[in-house]
């Protein structure tokens, strides 16, 4: 039985975020959280002042998937420039995004919001980096940004391509003891014993008798 995410469509350790099937990896902040969905990544501060976000583009080429957005965006160019990403081709563009009052059209005082956006092609797949700021911010969350874009590489260590999804497995109990030496015994790790108490709905204290079988996780844990 699979339990959890798939970590083929993406997961993260330390802070590093890896993706097994498109093969690419990036760091971002450590203070800030990922949310993997199969259209995005989005990673975010606690106080929600800024906003990383990692999509797909669904036009073909560098400069015109820019060009779409600056049209479908609205967005207001500062800087715009080819450049290489780790051996990546890549094209970047700074911009503005002005909202408008609905009804006068006019620009809403105080409403700017600054963007950078990364595109970079890995053969027919263009990957948009946004980070995203209200523009009185920007500058604070700029470095977070560029670390995170810039350090956008190609994902070769078999033990990080070769991961299987979480599996639970049923261990029969080879002694009476408690669920805690049960499951130590079957390989579990100390950071899912937790957990896995709550799978087998019981405490880890508590006593299983020689025999029974208890929920334990297959998986491989990482050095």
């Amino acid at each position: 039985i699979v339990y959890g995410e798939d970590p083929r469509q993406g997961y993260t350790d330390d802070f590093v975020f890896y993706h097994p099937e498109l093969k690419f990896y990036f760091p971002y902040p450590s203070s800030w959280t990922l949310y993997n969905s199969p259209s995005q990544v989005q990673i975010a501060p606690e106080d929600g002042k800024a906003l990383i976000i990692l999509s797909l583009s669904q036009t073909n080429g560098l400069e015109q998937s820019a060009q779409a957005d600056i049209e479908n965006f609205g967005f207001t160019v500062i800087d715009s420039r080819s450049t290489s990403i780790n051996g990546f081709p890549a094209y970047v563009i700074l911009a503005d995004l002005i909202q408008k009052d609905q009804a006068t059209g006019q620009p809403i005082e105080d409403s700017s919001v600054r963007v950078l956006n990364y595109y970079i092609q890995d053969k027919e797949i263009i990957y948009v980096f946004r980070g995203i700021s209200h523009t009185n911010d920007f500058n604070a969350f700029t470095n977070d940004f560029k670390q995170t874009m810039n350090n956008f590489r190609r994902l070769t260590d078999p033990a990080r391509i070769n991961v299987e999804p979480v599996r639970i497995k049923l261990v029969k109990a080879d002694r009476t003891a408690s669920l805690k030496g049960i499951l130590k015994s079957s390989g579990a790790a100390d950071s899912d014993l937790e957990e896995l108490s709550v799978i087998n709905g019981m405490k880890l204290e508590d006593t299983v008798n020689k025999g029974t079988l208890i929920k334990s996780f297959n998986k491989k844990y990482m050095d």
